[in-house]
């Protein structure tokens, strides 16, 4: 199997609770990426539904401001 690096941007406040929530989980920030990534393909009908659904809630958030 081969593998590939990827770079994600990411706000910093959001990704020290993302790691203080993954630590207390043993999970490193990596592996928690990674089990997302396997999530999507192992379950591509549910995961459209859920990406729809937060992004829809993240354009109601930002149109309220």
């Amino acid at each position: 199997m081969a593998y590939e690096t990827i770079k994600i941007e990411i706000d910093e406040e959001v990704k020290r609770q993302a790691e203080q929530i993954l630590e207390t989980n043993h999970l490193t920030m990596e592996q928690a990426i990674q089990s997302f990534f396997q999530w999507m393909v192992q379950s591509p009908d549910e995961a459209r539904k859920e990406l729809m659904r937060w992004k829809e809630e993240k354009n109601r958030v930002s149109a309220q401001y």
